[in-house]
C-alpha cells in the first residue's frame, strides 16, 4: 500500500509540472484530496519541497485526521522542517520559515493548506502578528505554529494572550530559546491537546521537538484547570537562585506577579541556570 500511495503522489506531482490548472490537487495517504491553489501568475502560493507519504507516520491517520511532521530545528542554523499530509512546505531555508514563530493554516472542511507565514517576533514587535491571526485567520481553520530559533524577545502580552486564547496553556512559558510548537483551531473551546514546549538552560537552545502525528479536523479542547500555585510557590521561592533580585518578586505575597505564576514551570525554567531574558504572561 505504501508503495502505491508512493508512486500516486509522484504521478500527480510530476502531471502538475507540465500541465497548468487552476489547482494543483495530489493523492495524500488519507484517500482524500487536497489543493495549492495558484497565484496570478499560475504559481503555487506556497513550495513543496520534497513529498513524503504520510509525513513519515508509520500508522496511516483516520479519515478524520491529517499527519503532519514538526522539527522546530537544534539551533539556528537547523532549520525547521513542516510536512502537512505528505508534503514539506517548510525545509532547508527555502520558504516562507525562520527566526521566530512559523504557521501554517489548514482549511479542514476541503483539506487545503491556505498559507504558510513566518513572523521574526526576536527582531519586530509581535503586533503585525496579532493582526494577522484576527484577520486573516478565519473561525475553524486548523492552526500549526512553531518556534525556530529565538521567538520570545518581543513576543508581547498581547500576543500571549491572543494565542491563549487560541488554545494555548504553555505560551506564557515561553522564554529565551524555548522550543514550542501548538497545533489549535481558531475557535476552540479550553486547551488544545496538541502542544509542547522545551526550556533553555545557560542560554543554549533547548531540545528540538521533533514530533509526527495525526491531528483532527475538529480539534476538541481540554478544560483549563488552575494550579494550586501553594504546592510550588514555597519550593521555588527557597531555593538559591533567589540570592539574585530576578525573581523575588514572584515571591512577594503583595506583588500581584503572585497572582498567576505557574510555579512548576517556573522552577524547571530556572533550575540550574541564571536567566536574564524572558517575558511572562502577567494580568
Amino acid at each position: 500500500m505504501v508503495v502505491l500511495l508512493y508512486k500516486s503522489v509522484y504521478v500527480d506531482y510530476f502531471h502538475w509540472k507540465s500541465e497548468k490548472s487552476s489547482a494543483w490537487t495530489t493523492k495524500t495517504s488519507r484517500n482524500s484530496n487536497n489543493t495549492f491553489h495558484d497565484d496570478d501568475e499560475g504559481k503555487p502560493k506556497i513550495e513543496v519541497i520534497e513529498i513524503l507519504p504520510n509525513c513519515g507516520l508509520q500508522t496511516i491517520c483516520s479519515d478524520d485526521a491529517f499527519p503532519i511532521h514538526i522539527y522546530t530545528g537544534k539551533n539556528k542554523t537547523d532549520f525547521p522542517k513542516l510536512c502537512i499530509m505528505g508534503k514539506y512546505v517548510m525545509a532547508f531555508n527555502r520558504t516562507a520559515g525562520g527566526r521566530g514563530i512559523n504557521i501554517a493554516v489548514i482549511e479542514p472542511a476541503t483539506y487545503t493548506i491556505l498559507t504558510v507565514k513566518n513572523f521574526d517576533t526576536y527582531e519586530y514587535n509581535s503586533s503585525n502578528l496579532d493582526e494577522w491571526l484576527d484577520h486573516m485567520v478565519r473561525v475553524g481553520d486548523v492552526v500549526i505554529f512553531f518556534t525556530f530559533d529565538e521567538a520570545s524577545k518581543k513576543l508581547t502580552k498581547k500576543t500571549r494572550n491572543l494565542l491563549y486564547n487560541m488554545g494555548s496553556g504553555k505560551i506564557q512559558d515561553l522564554w529565551y530559546r524555548c522550543q514550542w510548537y501548538m497545533v489549535t483551531q481558531k475557535g476552540i473551546q479550553g486547551i488544545t491537546p496538541y502542544e509542547k514546549i522545551t526550556y533553555s538552560h545557560k542560554n543554549n537552545w533547548a531540545r528540538a521537538l521533533d514530533d509526527k502525528l495525526c491531528v483532527p479536523f475538529q480539534i476538541t479542547g481540554n478544560p483549563i484547570v488552575s494550579d494550586d500555585l501553594s504546592n510550588y510557590q514555597p519550593t521555588f521561592c527557597n531555593t538559591l537562585l533567589l540570592s539574585t533580585n530576578e525573581y523575588t518578586e514572584y515571591c512577594n505575597e503583595n506583588s500581584e506577579h503572585t497572582r498567576n505564576v505557574n510555579y512548576s514551570n517556573l522552577k524547571n525554567q530556572t533550575q540550574g541556570s541564571h536567566r536574564t531574558t524572558g517575558n511572562r504572561l502577567i494580568d
